[in-house]
Order: structure tokens, then sequence, then C-alpha cells
């Protein structure tokens, strides 16, 4: 049993958010983390955008413009989610 709270569950999302961000973690050693979401579409939102950001490393390397949004996504999501902000 998930003895975790929702509010615990997005923060812990959150740090494997910035984790990856700040190179500490790779995408898929964050998903290998991941809080159970249980139903939660912010976790499961986030969880998406964590595939999106490995898969489009790649067009990151090419696109400044693109790296930008994506990174600032990731950040805003990271931010919203540590306060407990759904993301949906």
């Amino acid at each position: 049993m998930d003895a975790d709270t929702l509010p615990e569950k997005r923060k812990r999302a959150a740090q494997l958010l910035r984790d990856v961000l700040a190179g500490d973690l790779t995408p898929e050693e964050a998903r290998a983390t991941w809080p159970d979401a249980n139903g939660d579409a912010s976790l499961d939102s986030a969880f998406h955008a964590l595939f999106h950001f490995e898969d489009d490393a790649d067009v990151r390397g090419r696109d400044k413009k693109y790296a930008d949004w994506q990174t600032s996504d990731l950040k805003q999501m990271a931010d919203a989610l540590s306060l407990g902000v759904s993301l949906v």
C-alpha cells in the first residue's frame, strides 16, 4: 500500500524533474523511481512530458528556441508540482 499523500508524490515528482534538468538523473532514471500516479492527471502529465523530453534530445540540440521552451515547460511543471498545484 502506498502511504505517500498526493502532495508528497507531487513534490517527489518535482524533484525528479529538477534532477533531470540539472543533469543529475537521466529521464529513464527519473521514470524508474516516479511516484505512482493513482489516477492523478498532473503526475501522469508530467510523466508523459518526461518521455518527450528524452525523445526530443536531438531536436533540442538543433533548435535552441525549442530547447528553451521545453526546458522552461518542464521547470514550470516542477514548480507547480512542488507547490501541489494541478497541471491540468
